[in-house]
């Protein structure tokens, strides 16, 4: 029987039924001890607390993504924004998540690849909601010019910072399509 150690309390690999348990503070059992104790039945979940869906992480097309938000691809960045430099003549002077949150620069290269999809006028800066319209638009002109469904991000993903994968994903899948078509 291999044996280790561990703090004060001797553990064994050996299986069996009897488990050392290790010693508890006196007061500690005073306290749990009382007859004012709350008790909770573990067996019935408190209806109070909802559980939340077992997958959150879902596309536009509203399946299962495989994109996680630590799942950042600087390669791919760097090449949006060389792109978006070559078509809109617009150079990243801050970093690639905040340079498009305000959605202006998408709404121009819309602009650029399909011109006058996106009304100049609507294009502005100014305020929470005129970003929501701008990136709002931008999704709008990108599924309309064949961006896949699935391969969209969510408004808030890029307006809150929340998953900055699925935008460099949308925009890359962009510049993949206008090159095909040109």
């Amino acid at each position: 029987m291999s044996s280790f150690c561990v703090d004060k309390f001797h553990l064994s690999t050996k299986n069996s039924t009897q488990q050392k348990v290790p010693p508890v503070d006196k007061n500690f059992q005073a306290l749990t001890s009382s007859s004012k104790r709350r008790h909770i039945n573990l067996k019935m979940p408190d209806k109070r607390f909802a559980a939340a869906p077992e997958n959150l992480n879902l596309n536009c097309a509203g399946e299962p993504d495989t994109l996680e938000p630590h799942m950042r691809n600087s390669i791919q960045e760097n090449d949006i924004l060389i792109w978006i430099y070559n078509m809109i003549d617009e150079a990243a002077r801050v970093d690639f998540e905040f340079f498009l949150k305000d959605g202006c620069i998408l709404c121009k290269l819309m602009n650029r690849i399909k011109p006058g999809c996106i009304p100049e006028d609507t294009i502005t800066w100014e305020g929470a909601r005129s970003k929501q319209i701008n990136i709002r638009n931008f999704l709008q002109q990108a599924e309309a010019y064949g961006v896949a469904k699935a391969k969209l991000f969510h408004l808030e993903d890029l307006l809150h910072l929340r998953h900055i994968p699925r935008v460099t994903r949308c925009i890359y899948a962009l510049a993949k399509l206008e090159q095909i078509v040109t």
